[in-house]
């Protein structure tokens, strides 16, 4: 599998008005409905419009650094809708400036169809390809060490625990448990970077 990044404008569409940046948490789909249920979450407040496609709102809950937004939109005829028609994984979706940006898992032989199908649908603005790698996963121990410096307050300012305390207590060098704690939180920022 590839990984393959469109930015497109989509017209017609209710994104075109957007007055701010979102970023799409969850996604379910009921073609036979023609209807899909998105979670996006806003940095500010969004205008959203019952029309051009936007069924209905169905909550907007403030939070931290912005706004959560469950909401329906029609099937046919969204961008989530036609990807999922053609078959793809749809990893990631941002929408900025009128603009929806598209991160989607297909098979390389689907390309060349996915590309121009896409284009029938929307103006693409902006187009790669990379090749798949999955996020990276932490250990048991490397689990388990993160969720046991949450609980204690190492991550807080000022720390309530320190490094050597911990160590003692579960019986490992302190060089150990650093090193275990270096690893964690590589693979945490490498997949972060990745991914969000």
């Amino acid at each position: 599998m590839i990984k393959i990044r469109f930015l497109v404008l989509h017209e017609g569409c209710w994104t075109e008005d957007l007055n701010t940046d979102g970023m799409t948490l969850a996604m379910s789909f009921f073609p036979h409905k023609n209807y899909l249920r998105s979670l996006v979450f806003y940095r500010k407040k969004p205008k959203l419009t019952q029309e051009k496609g936007l069924i209905r709102v169905l909550t907007i809950r403030r939070g931290r650094g912005g706004y959560t937004v469950d909401f329906l939109n029609k099937y046919e005829g969204s961008m989530a809708g036609f990807f999922n028609d053609m078959g793809a994984l749809i990893l990631r979706n941002k929408l900025y400036k009128g603009l929806e940006e598209w991160e989607l898992l297909i098979y390389k032989w689907a390309l060349n169809e996915m590309k121009s199908k896409t284009a029938s649908v929307a103006k693409i603005l902006n187009f790669s390809i990379e090749e798949f790698i999955p996020p990276l996963t932490l250990t048991n121990i490397e689990k388990e060490l993160i969720k046991l410096l949450l609980v204690h307050g190492y991550f807080e300012n000022p720390r309530k625990t320190r490094l050597d305390a911990l160590s003692k207590n579960l019986g490992m060098s302190k060089s150990t448990l650093i090193y275990h704690l270096r690893n964690a939180l590589r693979k945490i920022s490498v997949t972060y970077l990745q991914w969000f």
